[in-house]
């Protein structure tokens, strides 16, 4: 496993809690911590896999929208949608 992908989960984690969604960024930020604790360890290759799972199905990950004062961030949802594009791809190749 590459350590990009635990990167860029870190990373929405920081966007996640700038945006104040707490619950979704401790979530995120733990898995971040399983994704860098032991890199090539099974539990690592498992959160890689919950990665991708995140992405499954109606109102999952891949349907997050941040919202400020009732409206979307338009800013914001740039940013997640780029880094949601880069995450799902770094765990596709991490388990390939």
């Amino acid at each position: 496993m590459s350590l990009r992908t635990a990167e860029l989960v870190e990373r929405v984690a920081r966007l996640l809690a700038d945006a104040g969604e707490e619950e979704t960024s401790t979530d995120f930020a733990r898995l971040g911590r399983r994704l860098r604790e032991e890199p090539k360890s099974a539990d690592a290759q498992a959160a890689v896999r919950d990665v991708l799972a995140l992405f499954g199905g109606m109102g999952s990950f891949a349907d997050f929208v941040i919202y400020v004062d009732g409206r979307p961030d338009v800013e914001r949802n740039r940013v997640l949608a780029r880094l949601r594009s880069e995450l799902f791809e770094s765990a596709r190749d991490d388990l390939a």
